[in-house]
């Protein structure tokens, strides 16, 4: 993701080129925003040489792009950290949203949050396929 797809005025992230290749807009809360912002201004930043004109968001820091592997060890070392019982990746917290957001939100609101173009992939991630399939 780059840096230009967030819009702290608007409270949203612009989402081009996603998993599921639809672009999407997706609202952050005012907490995320305060995170995201302080995360730009304050430690991304710090991370950069001053001649650098890196624009992806998630940086290491040698101030080189962050990758999906890297994503993944931060996600299992914070996983390790909370110890839940079950390992905490990327792709579960999507899961986990996507059910919490449908307790307020129809599923089709979740599908389009989620760029599900396909309710039947949404109501996998809601785990409410076996609920109306068995």
């Amino acid at each position: 993701m780059e840096v230009s797809e967030i819009d702290l005025n608007k409270g949203r992230i612009h989402l081009d080129k996603s998993k599921t290749k639809h672009a999407r807009d997706v609202p952050m809360s005012s907490k995320v925003q305060q995170n995201i912002e302080e995360y730009l201004f304050n430690v991304r930043n710090l991370m950069l040489d001053t001649t650098s004109n890196l624009t992806k968001v998630l940086i290491t820091e040698r101030g080189t792009p962050m990758g999906n592997g890297a994503i993944g060890k931060v996600m299992e070392r914070l996983s390790e950290r909370i110890n839940i019982g079950k390992t905490v990746t990327c792709h579960l917290l999507r899961h986990s949203i996507a059910t919490h957001l449908h307790r307020n939100m129809t599923i089709e609101d979740v599908a389009k949050f989620l760029g599900h173009t396909s309710l039947d992939s949404t109501m996998i991630y809601t785990h409410l396929k076996n609920e109306y399939y068995g």
